[in-house]
């Protein structure tokens, strides 16, 4: 009675074992033969292999900050600064966007001020939200768009479990929280380089952040 038991013990427990393991491998196999396709605009792989920097509010390669504030959006052009969409000068060819802002009516709001700048195919817009590129994708599947922290927090879990190819590439471009990603940039970018999506980073100077081959958002 005991043999048989102890049998049954050692079923069970190799199956709790093996189990995981099984699973563990099935999904490795699975994230070894995915694919993901990337954005082919010229712009966009252009960043890939000669990433640029982008100083805030100039008039050229320039970035601009968006914010919600009291279910509005303003553009952020001093540190405490905030005026109007509409005060945004006149934009160059290709501008960034750094939008902080969540919600369908924010993503409403900074779609309309897109068309009336005839702006929906020149800009590239990142934002920490994933509910709200979302919204802006679904105003118009085109837009250059970056992925969401969560995004990047979920594919940073599967990549340590070599599982990171599991997660499609489906946006324009990364732009990387330092206060989530601090220790994991380079990873992040060898990662996007090989998949061939250009990442963004916050930096002072262009000194210094050149040597993590990323494009810069100065200030």
């Amino acid at each position: 009675m005991n043999k048989e038991k102890f049998t049954k013990s050692l079923t069970i427990l190799t199956i709790s074992v093996i189990t995981p393991l099984l699973s563990w491998v099935l999904l490795k196999s699975l994230a070894n033969n995915s694919s993901s396709a990337h954005n082919p605009d010229a712009w966009i792989q252009s960043l890939v292999d000669q990433p640029q920097s982008f100083t805030k509010n100039q008039s050229t390669t320039p970035w601009f900050q968006v914010v919600s504030k009291d279910g509005e959006l303003f553009w952020q052009k001093e540190d405490a600064s905030f005026l109007p969409l509409t005060d945004i000068p006149a934009l160059p060819e290709k501008s960034i966007f750094m939008v902080t802002a969540s919600g369908p009516k924010a993503a409403h709001l900074f779609y309309e001020f897109l068309k009336l700048r005839e702006a929906t195919k020149k800009v590239l817009i990142l934002s920490a939200s994933d509910g709200f590129l979302k919204d802006m994708q679904f105003y118009d599947g085109n837009l250059l768009l970056s992925c969401g922290q969560a995004y990047l927090v979920r594919l940073r879990m599967l990549d340590q479990l070599g599982l990171g190819n599991m997660m499609k590439t489906n946006m324009s471009a990364v732009w990387l929280d330092d206060t989530l990603f601090s220790g994991y940039k380079k990873e992040f970018l060898s990662l996007f380089k090989a998949r061939r999506v250009p990442v963004f980073i916050n930096a002072s100077d262009a000194v210094g952040a050149a040597e993590l081959d990323a494009n810069r958002l100065i200030k």
